[in-house]
């Protein structure tokens, strides 16, 4: 699953390289905003043993600005590595 993860930002962010990070910075506020909002409707009580040092709003928030921090590392190295040739 996380090599998943690792290749889903790779691709993210080799595709993003010509779009502007405050326009992927936007929209992945966007998408942490609205997974935080269907987390609250459709994850049922009680969950607590999954999120249960940080609560489940938290550990969203984090996982998402975690995976953004990723696409943008990935989108600055592919940006810096094509740019060269």
């Amino acid at each position: 699953m996380f090599l998943g993860t690792l290749l889903f930002a790779g691709l993210v962010g080799f595709l993003s390289m010509r779009v502007k990070v405050r326009f992927i910075i936007f929209i992945n506020f966007v998408t942490i905003i609205a997974s935080v909002l269907f987390g609250e409707a459709f994850v049922t009580p009680p969950n607590e043993s999954w999120f249960s040092p940080i609560g489940m709003e938290a550990a969203i928030v984090f996982t998402g600005v975690v995976l953004l921090v990723v696409v943008l590392i990935f989108r600055f190295v592919f940006s810096a590595v094509l740019s060269r040739e």
